[in-house]
């Protein structure tokens, strides 16, 4: 047995929709900054157009195109180069499209600088466009029709360019070599003689490339390259057959490639990026690289699929799909789509929730943020009623789960602020911005404007910028109030999130007077919260002498900001002749309260009961008996079956009971919190919940198969009675089979003759859940003879 005098933690950590409605005030932007990207190694903006930024995974590395010489080797008034800046201190801008400023000689190789005085590499002698760069920013693809670049091809054709900014792979990019040339490597991705390359898109690994390309007298056809790495990172040529092509027949919209690599999405049509457009005709394809499939995947919430759809931008895992769309004789809009399931919702929606204007849509990697541009009116915080165009920032997440509990979506925030307010209020920047992308957690946005009034002092229009967010937690001062020595009083502390883009909880610590304590962290440590959401932690004071107490509960951000929160209290005497404020409380048996499990996941475990016994001197009373929900806690594992405890006063040694049950949702060790409130925070106690579920296993026999056979799937400690989807991931091979009550099952796997030969995963997966198992196979060459069946009478 054990007394806690624990503060309840009870509904915090969740997102808290119900209480929500309206809290922001109007005009209010989410805290952060912005800075200009398309500036040189000598600070100097870019005094002419920048454009089609891209940002690595964390952010720090930004890719665009500049005809502006933005480094020393780049004459004044070239072609457009592109250009990477590392935002990271002290901020460097680096040229990617680099040519060697020496004579070619053929065979004989190059001769010394044109000029002895002249950097050895400048700007290529054409435009290099239309960059993509992978997560960690080594990679850098662009297309270019410069003849001079150090990749070799002097073929006047628009091409597609991939440099390697680390090919010693020591982690430290854009290094000088010794003879004075950048250490760059550079690989020409063309695949067929005249054929012109433009608008490529990398995966986060730069291992697959997909881009646009186009035959003499043919139209726009969506080409890609599966890459090989050699030891030290450094991507090799790749051979013919490296190469995939969707089969279209439509002119084909620039791609996008899910950082994963496994799915590329893209619009074809009569008019794709629509121009011109009296009668948008046009679809949106996404094809699935490993299996060759192509899908539509446009469908409107309505289901219908009339209008066209461009410019795509997709999740990470290729789940996700934001695109435009534009409805003849109506507005664009953007559009999010489920390409699993083909549902859809429109992102774009004015203050009365009607879909309305929105293009250029840019989504993170796990699909949480989404950013696109709209001169719509309330469609975000500022209520002005301008029409000045906006980037406008969503949380997807917070949209569907206001909108499952019947609630109105929150007004969007704004990403291209204006840094002066106008009339009070926080408005748009004044030009027109564009082309918004976002890093993978959606912490930091990059996008392109004409406007002078995004930085103080103003300048820069035309210039590629970047908008940091810098959500932080809130809470109020803790007061404790009067508090006799000698005794032990805790509080709730409650942070909340403010502002827009993850936030991640590194640490916390009580710097001051030794009379308080961390009680506990709850489910603050670690835990990532996003818009709208709070987690909750208990502090406490144990006061040994007289006084006032002063403290600070320290708040450590994963971006390294600190938030102090206060922490008071008044520590008076003990009256003479009485004993400190009695320490009991409620005291609940057992403690922590264990399931056990030897089940499958998915199977309901034995009911455990509690016993809640009232040890204190005076009545304590329970206002709310229920699961504690937290990011480190399986919150829908258990559930309060019945309870003689809810709003119920306990005299004095009278007691109650909680009943609980628990079905683990996953395998493996499972946790939770049951949260007993009392009117007094002082008595609120958190019990510790634990169950387990068996790990499922599989077997494939034979593990080693010729293509055009079959092998048989085997597999155990499944959940009972539940549809089991078989696939072998980069393949076409799947089988179905349903567990049996025990939770076996055993289902034919047919090897297709296509199948390459190789070592695959399978993978066996419970329908609608996140079980799985997986095993290996092994399949070798064989003929195309029809597999030896068995038959049986």
């Amino acid at each position: 047995m054990s007394r806690r005098p624990t503060t309840l933690l009870l509904l915090i950590g969740l997102l808290t929709i119900a209480s929500t409605l309206a809290t922001r005030p109007a005009g209010a932007v989410p805290p952060g900054a912005t800075e200009v990207v398309s500036v040189g190694a000598a600070g100097n903006q870019s005094a002419g157009v920048a454009s089609s930024p891209v940002v690595s995974a964390d952010g720090s590395q930004v890719a665009f195109e500049s005809q502006t010489a933005l480094d020393p080797v780049v004459q004044a008034g070239t072609a457009y180069n592109v250009y990477v800046r590392d935002r990271r201190a002290p901020g460097r801008t680096v040229l990617i499209s680099r040519a060697l400023a020496m004579t070619y000689l053929g065979a004989r190789g190059y001769a010394v600088p044109l000029r002895t005085t002249a950097a050895l590499e400048q700007g290529g002698n054409g435009d290099s466009l239309h960059p993509s760069i992978s997560a960690t920013g080594r990679y850098v693809a662009f297309d270019s029709v410069a003849t001079d670049l150090r990749d070799g091809n002097a073929e006047p054709v628009r091409r597609i360019v991939l440099c390697d900014r680390d090919p010693d792979n020591d982690g430290v990019f854009d290094e000088l070599r010794p003879d004075g040339l950048m250490d760059f490597t550079y690989l020409d991705l063309s695949s067929t003689p005249g054929a012109t390359g433009s608008d490529p898109s990398l995966s986060a690994a730069g291992t697959v490339v997909a881009w646009r390309e186009q035959l003499p007298g043919t139209t726009n056809a969506i080409t890609g390259a599966r890459l090989t790495l050699d030891p030290q990172g450094r991507p090799l040529p790749p051979d013919l057959t490296s190469y995939f092509r969707p089969e279209t027949d439509a002119d084909a919209g620039a791609p996008e490639l899910s950082a994963d690599g496994h799915e590329v999405v893209f619009s074809t049509g009569s008019c794709p990026a629509f121009a011109s457009c009296s009668d948008p005709i046009g679809s949106l394809q996404l094809y699935d690289i490993p299996s060759d499939r192509l899908t539509r995947v446009d469908h409107l919430p309505d289901g219908t699929l009339s209008g066209a759809a461009a410019h795509p931008t997709i999740s990470a895992n290729g789940r996700t799909i934001a695109y435009e769309h534009l409805v003849p004789n109506g507005p664009r809009v953007v559009v999010v789509t489920d390409s699993n399931t083909a549902g859809a919702s429109f992102a774009s929606r004015d203050s009365s929730g009607r879909a309305a204007d929105g293009a250029a849509p840019a989504i993170s990697a796990d699909a949480r943020y989404l950013a696109f541009v709209s001169t719509a009116d309330g469609m975000h915080d500022d209520a002005q009623g301008t029409d000045r165009p906006a980037i406008v920032l969503r949380d997807l997440t917070l949209d569907a789960a206001r909108e499952r509990s019947g609630l109105p979506r929150l007004p969007g925030d704004l990403g291209n602020p204006a840094a002066e307010p106008c009339s009070d209020r926080t408005c748009p920047a004044t030009g027109p911005s564009g082309s918004p992308r976002l890093s993978a957690t959606g912490s930091v946005l990059v996008f392109t404007s004409a406007s002078n009034d995004l930085t103080t002092p103003p300048c820069c229009a035309g210039a590629v910028f970047a908008r940091v967010f810098q959500p932080r937690v809130t809470a109020q001062p803790v007061v404790f109030g009067s508090v006799e020595t000698g005794s032990t009083t805790a509080r709730t502390v409650t942070l909340q999130h403010t502002g827009f883009g993850p936030l991640t909880i590194d640490s916390m610590h009580i710097e001051g007077d030794i009379a308080f304590a961390l009680n506990t962290t709850g489910n603050c440590t670690g835990a990532t919260l996003h818009t709208e959401a709070s987690c909750a932690l208990s502090v406490e004071v144990h006061p040994s002498s007289t006084g006032q107490k002063q403290a600070v509960l320290r708040i450590t951000q994963s971006d390294g900001t600190t938030v102090d929160i206060d922490l008071r209290a008044d520590a008076i005497p003990v009256p003479p002749g009485a004993s400190p404020t009695p320490s009991g409380g409620l005291i609940i048996t057992p403690d922590p309260i264990e399931f056990g499990g030897t089940q499958p996941a998915l199977v309901a475990l034995s009911n455990r009961t509690a016993e809640v016994h009232n040890s204190a001197t005076t009545p304590i009373t329970i206002s709310a008996v229920g699961i504690l929900s937290g990011p480190h806690f399986a919150a829908g594992d258990f559930t309060v079956r019945t309870t003689t405890c809810a709003a119920r006063r306990l005299g004095p040694g009278e007691g109650c009971t909680v009943q609980l049950g628990a079905t683990p949702q996953l395998p493996g060790p499972r946790s939770g919190v049951l949260a007993i409130t009392t009117t007094d925070p002082t008595y609120s106690a958190l019990i510790p919940l634990v169950s387990q579920a068996t790990y499922p296993t599989l077997i494939v026999n034979p593990a080693v198969v010729r293509a055009n056979r079959v092998t048989t799937v085997t597999a155990q400690n499944f959940p009972p009675d539940r549809a089991v989807t078989i696939t072998v991931p980069g393949t076409a091979l799947r089988a179905a089979a349903t567990t049996d009550h025990t939770g076996r099952l055993s289902a034919p796997l047919l090897v297709f003759p296509q199948t390459s030969a190789g070592s695959w995963y399978v993978v066996a997966s419970v329908t609608g859940t996140r079980i799985q198992a997986q095993s290996t196979i092994l399949v070798v060459p064989g003929s195309y003879q029809p597999p030896d069946f068995t038959s049986r009478r």
